[in-house]
């Protein structure tokens, strides 16, 4: 299942790509509550969890890809049989930024979750409306 949504950011993409990988910024945007711990410095391979403040749930995660200021692509560990990865694209028009983000999900075992693009497509769209909102208001 793939999900897409895109985004116009009033802000050069220097503070975006600043606002994307500061783990401060992620309650604001990401998700009400959600805080994110890098286990190390921000480059491939570095582990981070994700916990919820609503449920408590921690995710473990991985940075797959990253080039500065135009890329980041990341796995999420969603339960034992299914993983998602995110890719954050961030393209310069006119001195302000354009966010692309791309987010498939993956089963890996007997069981299938059901997806809907169209509820995960309006879950991106939301989020990238709070990341919006947060890079233009700082």
């Amino acid at each position: 299942m793939t999900a897409l949504a895109e985004i116009q950011i009033h802000k050069p993409i220097v503070k975006v790509w600043d606002a994307l990988v500061d783990a401060a910024s992620h309650p604001h945007w990401l998700g009400p509550g959600c805080t994110t711990h890098y286990k190390d410095e921000l480059r491939p391979g570095c582990r981070f969890t994700c916990t919820s403040a609503r449920d408590g749930s921690k995710r473990e995660g991985e940075i797959v890809s990253l080039r500065a200021r135009e890329f980041l692509k990341t796995r999420v560990d969603l339960s034992a049989d299914h993983f998602e990865m995110v890719e954050y694209h961030l393209f310069e028009v006119d001195g302000q930024c354009r966010v692309r983000i791309v987010c498939e999900v993956f089963d890996t075992g007997e069981s299938h979750h059901g997806y809907f693009v169209e509820v995960v497509d309006q879950n991106l769209k939301q989020t990238l409306e709070r990341f919006k909102t947060y890079c233009e208001r700082g």
